[in-house]
């Protein structure tokens, strides 16, 4: 059970750093679009 829970804390957290990655994707993404 304490696997389990160590497991769901790492994908937790990978999943947090995809997610301001993607954050940071569209932010740029916007930024670009009035310049063009």
């Amino acid at each position: 059970m304490s696997n389990f829970k160590k497991l769901k804390k790492v994908f937790t957290k990978e999943l947090q750093k995809y997610v301001l990655l993607l954050k940071c994707c569209k932010k740029h993404k916007s930024t670009e679009k009035p310049a063009a």
